[in-house]
């Protein structure tokens, strides 16, 4: 009777822990680090604002105050390299209510990078991460060839 109790509990544990490996920031890091590879282009949009706000990303678009495009033929990942270190040492979390987005990341046409609270809460291809850095702060002390 044991071995029928346990017998869902183990196949439970054998199909979550390879989901949860596929959630770590150097798994999405890789991942990012691809999409900007096959990306032409980089689109930046920052917004100001205060108070309570939720924006998807068409909205944000629409109400930014400071908009960046980067063309950058096939090497976007060198020249986004520190967004994509910024993934890499932030943290798993589980997603919060995305509001007070403050940065949206264009990649190409076909991604889409959500950076809200001050830009360290990551959301990325429907994942979420927290770094204590905010992106603003990477892209400002970065070696980005676009003044902000």
């Amino acid at each position: 009777m044991q071995r029928v109790r346990l017998a869902p509990l183990f196949l439970i544990a054998a199909f979550a822990i390879p989901a949860c490996a596929t959630d770590t920031p150097e798994t999405a890091a890789k991942e990012l680090s691809a999409a900007l590879d096959e990306a032409s282009d980089v689109t930046l949009y920052f917004v100001s604002r205060t108070g309570e706000y939720s924006y998807d990303p068409a909205t944000m678009r629409s109400k930014s105050s400071i908009r960046i495009y980067r063309g950058c033929g096939r090497n976007c990942d060198i020249v986004m390299n520190e967004v994509i270190q910024h993934l890499k040492t932030s943290k798993a979390i589980k997603c919060l209510d995305q509001k007070q987005q403050n940065v949206l990341m264009d990649i190409g046409s076909s991604e889409v990078v959500e950076y809200s609270y001050s830009g360290r809460a990551i959301l990325f291809r429907d994942r979420c991460y927290f770094n204590n850095r905010g992106i603003t702060d990477v892209i400002r002390a970065g070696t980005f060839p676009f003044g902000y």
